[in-house]
């Protein structure tokens, strides 16, 4: 605190070292440290730390935790593209083609519109077309 008062135009410099003294203190109705209480583990110190030779055991036990997550979340991804309604084909130039309307309709609005002719494909996903 008194770095911040002697410097006050910089005290967020020393913000998160007072935050980190305040959220490991140890308070006495709880029995916790506001950061136990928050993330529900207890806070890792500098002085704590672990050596070099744990550090590859402890990255290697994490490792193994997170490949099962990833594989998880690939399989979400995979899960998620093919549920959406779209079709990865490329329509070849001189097809003739109907757009969806999107959103809410009028009751006799076609919910397409078109026909449409692909006349050329610039870039991927891009597609000039022609009326009919």
């Amino acid at each position: 605190m008194k770095h911040a008062e002697a410097d006050r135009k910089n005290w967020p410099k020393y913000l998160s070292l007072v935050l980190m003294a305040y959220r490991s203190r140890v308070y006495t109705s709880t029995g916790n440290t506001a950061f136990d209480s928050m993330l529900g583990r207890k806070i890792l110190l500098c002085k704590e730390s672990t050596t070099e030779e744990n550090d590859v055991e402890a990255l290697l036990v994490r490792t193994n935790e997170i490949r099962p997550i990833r594989n998880y979340q690939e399989k979400q991804i995979e899960i998620q593209n093919n549920s959406q309604n779209t079709i990865n084909e490329r329509i070849p130039i001189g097809t003739t083609v109907y757009l969806k309307c999107e959103g809410l309709l009028r009751k006799l609005k076609p919910k397409f519109e078109g026909p449409y002719k692909i006349i050329n494909r610039p870039k991927e996903g891009i597609i000039k077309r022609k009326m009919r």
